[in-house]
């Protein structure tokens, strides 16, 4: 991608490794992800490949958990207690730690910079 895109915004979102959700879930012996996810990542392991991609202007953003995603799933005397658990509990964590966040978005430039981004003054290097 870096060589056949270079100079190319890449954006992409996954899922968050490190979720407060995976967390709870791993006491269940479960995780979160959804079966068409091959890969989960880190903030650790997106900093890591946008590195090895020679990206620049890159940012990560973590995106928090919304409960409208399992209210579908959820008895509808249960669904009060998902907002419940969300507003006092997965919201506040998520702000405070935002590595526990849902998931992550990557947003960076691919490819190294050309040479006038090196050089915007146009002066000899």
């Amino acid at each position: 991608m870096r060589i056949c895109a270079t100079g190319t915004r890449f954006i992409a979102t996954t899922p968050n490794a490190t979720s407060i959700l995976n967390l709870g879930l791993a006491f269940m012996g479960r995780e979160n992800c959804h079966q068409d996810h091959l890969q989960v990542y880190s903030f650790k392991t997106l900093t890591t490949l946008s590195r090895r991609l020679g990206m620049r202007n890159v940012r990560i953003i973590p995106y928090r958990y919304d409960p409208h995603l399992i209210l579908g799933r959820t008895p509808g005397l249960l669904r009060p207690l998902v907002f419940l658990v969300n507003c006092a509990i997965l919201v506040p964590v998520q702000f405070l730690f935002p590595l526990t966040a849902f998931g992550l978005i990557l947003d960076g430039i691919l490819g190294t910079p050309s040479a006038e981004e090196r050089n915007p003054a146009g002066t000899h290097e």
